[in-house]
């Protein structure tokens, strides 16, 4: 399953939406949902339809057993000794 949030807003239990510490910065919709591995992903989007749209296709694949995951961020390491 994929969900769309709202990065700038959250709701309140009283059903009322503020401001959260990131309201302006970034992109504020995202993208979420867990890839077959059970691996929870991510995606950010300046419009919310751009982030339904997306949703929609990684639900489709999901359903359809036809996901790939995007390939993994590359994890830099220190190199030992000397300088750069």
């Amino acid at each position: 399953m994929a969900t769309v949030d709202d990065r700038w807003h959250r709701t309140l239990p009283d059903g009322t939406k503020t401001r959260t510490a990131r309201y302006g910065t970034g992109k504020r919709w995202a993208a979420r949902w867990r890839d077959l591995d059970g691996a929870q992903r991510s995606k950010s989007f300046t419009r919310r339809a751009d982030a339904e749209a997306f949703a929609a296709t990684v639900r489709t694949q999901l359903d359809a057993g036809s996901y790939v995951a995007p390939p993994g961020r590359r994890v830099r390491s220190a190199r030992s000794g000397g300088p750069r």
